[in-house]
């Protein structure tokens, strides 16, 4: 899927047990998605791996706020 899945696309896929990520723009299991109270569906829109490169990064670019 190269477009953004619309409302009703997301509820079809969930339903299956699946969700877009919204960084890679990839269609992945639901155990790929760490937890978020504030969503709808209590998933994050990223995946485990995308949400994982972009703390590393953030941490690499500041490391006097990470010694703490």
């Amino acid at each position: 899927m190269n477009n953004k899945p619309n409302k009703e696309e997301k509820k079809k896929l969930l339903g299956k047990g699946l969700k877009y990520c919204s960084s890679c723009k990839e269609i992945k299991s639901v155990n790929y998605f760490g937890s978020n109270k504030r969503a709808s569906d209590w998933l994050r829109s990223d995946c485990k791996e995308c949400n994982c490169a972009r703390v590393r990064k953030w941490q690499l670019e500041n490391k006097e706020k990470c010694k703490e």
